[in-house]
């Protein structure tokens, strides 16, 4: 297929991939509300499913083949109803590829720190319709991403039944 060198418009929104996975531009401009961000990376995209040796479960199955997660570095300002807001801050950039079956998930969290220290972890909790619990997990170091290979829950929900309450 061809790549779309000059970005994306759709729905008003400009994506562009500056430098291939490693700096994106995101622009919108509306009558109340307007966005110019740039991600740029931290640490280099690496493969969630491949690192959480995830090959079945309903990510692998459901929601994509690969699933590639990384810090970045997010400058740019958000303007709302007239009210500009600079952005400057880290967070995660997430691309899947593959089959985006959305129905197949009952719930879907996401925990995605960055730390001062350079650290990271991606952790991403699915369950599907069938009520089969699987996750996406790995951790930056500071130096690489290595594998998490297992993740101990010992979650509080709130009264709502939805709403967590406290994690750890």
């Amino acid at each position: 297929t061809d790549r779309p060198l000059n970005g994306i418009k759709a729905a008003g929104m400009y994506i562009h991939a500056v430098e291939p996975l490693k700096k994106t531009r995101i622009l919108f401009s509306d009558v109340d509300f307007a966005v110019d961000l740039c991600w740029d990376e931290l640490h280099p995209l690496a493969d969630c499913i491949e690192l959480s040796a995830d090959k079945t479960s309903s990510f692998a199955k459901d929601m994509a083949h690969v699933h590639l997660e990384g810090t970045s570095r997010i400058t740019g300002h958000i303007t709302h109803r007239g009210v500009r807001a600079e952005i400057d801050g880290t967070g995660f950039r997430d691309i899947a590829a593959g089959n985006r079956n959305w129905d197949g998930l009952k719930t879907y969290r996401l925990a995605w720190p960055v730390f001062e220290d350079g650290t990271a972890f991606a952790g991403v909790r699915g369950v599907s319709t069938t009520d089969e619990t699987s996750y996406l997990r790995m951790y930056h170091d500071g130096s690489e991403w290595i594998q998490v290979k297992h993740i101990e829950e010992k979650e509080v929900y709130a009264e709502d039944t939805f709403s967590i309450a406290s994690a750890h």
